[in-house]
C-alpha cells in the first residue's frame, strides 16, 4: 500500500523527516533570496506566490516563514506574521485578525 502521507492536502513543512523530493526547500530559499533583494532597493514591496491548487504553494510559503524566522533569530532583521484566510467568515473578522497578527508579529 502506498504511503498515506501522499493522500491528503497538508502542506509539507520544514522537517527534518525525511527528504525534499519536490523541491520546495530550495524554491523557499530563492524566494527568501528575492525578499532581501527588494527590501534593499525598497521600503515596501509585494510579492505574490500564485498556482493551482496542490502545486506547493503552503508548502513553499511554510518553509519560507521557517527560514525567515531562523534568520531573524540571527539578526538578519525579518519578522514574521502568518494568517490564514480561510479561518474568517467576514470581511471585518480578516481585517481584525490581519492587525492583530502584525501586532503580535512587531516587538
Amino acid at each position: 500500500m502506498a504511503d498515506a502521507r501522499f493522500f491528503n492536502d497538508e502542506p509539507f513543512l520544514d522537517h527534518e523527516e525525511g527528504p525534499d523530493l519536490l523541491g520546495h526547500g530550495q524554491y523557499a530559499q530563492r524566494v527568501v533570496s528575492l525578499l532581501d533583494r527588494v527590501r534593499a532597493q525598497t521600503e515596501t514591496g509585494v510579492l505574490a506566490l500564485i498556482g493551482p491548487w496542490g502545486s506547493g504553494k503552503s508548502s513553499v510559503l511554510g518553509k519560507v516563514a521557517r527560514r525567515l524566522r531562523d534568520g531573524a533569530a540571527n539578526d538578519d532583521g525579518w519578522l514574521v506574521a502568518e494568517l490564514n484566510p480561510w479561518l474568517y467568515s467576514d470581511l471585518e473578522s480578516l481585517t481584525l485578525a490581519l492587525f492583530s497578527e502584525i501586532r503580535e508579529a512587531l516587538p
